[in-house]
């Protein structure tokens, strides 16, 4: 499933072609906005067992 999610040279040129601006004017706004994008760390997940 995370390989279906696009990298951030992908997000960057697609947010870019959608507003109409340069891959570095697009990156200024979203470091200004506090926005980054890279991918989040997984959820950490455990298993309790209590019966076998």
């Amino acid at each position: 499933m995370i390989h279906d999610l696009p990298n951030e040279s992908e997000l960057l040129t697609s947010i870019a072609e959608a507003a109409g601006a340069t891959e570095e004017a697009v990156k200024a706004v979203l470091a200004d906005a506090g926005v980054p994008l890279t991918r989040p760390l997984p959820a950490q997940r455990s298993l309790v067992i209590h019966h076998l």
